[in-house]
């Protein structure tokens, strides 16, 4: 009793959190960016904004933040700032 049938074979949580994709809307932060590294992977976060609910000024300077982030190096950046998404998304990003 207490336990979800099938729970076992779903994972920990954990890995559950891997599994899912992550966006930085309003937590474009060092410590956001380093905890989503950590236990998501790098591959699984996704640049994001909230724009239109976000003012557009915020919204831009978002992208900044991960620009300039000490917490991930120049490939994380690249991977957050589109390369996920494309890799994600590859006919939706289709140019041409």
């Amino acid at each position: 009793m207490g336990f979800i049938k099938g729970g076992e074979e779903r994972g920990t949580a954990a890995d559950m959190f891997r599994r899912h994709y992550w966006d930085t809307a309003l937590a474009a932060s060092d410590p956001v960016l380093r905890m989503l590294r950590d236990i998501a992977g790098i591959d699984h976060v996704l640049y994001g904004t909230d724009f239109p609910y976000l003012r557009r000024d915020l919204a831009a300077k978002s992208g900044q933040r991960i620009l300039q982030s000490a917490a991930l190096d120049d490939r994380e950046k690249h991977a957050v700032l589109g390369k996920n998404a494309a890799q994600l998304l590859p006919r939706a990003l289709k140019v041409g």
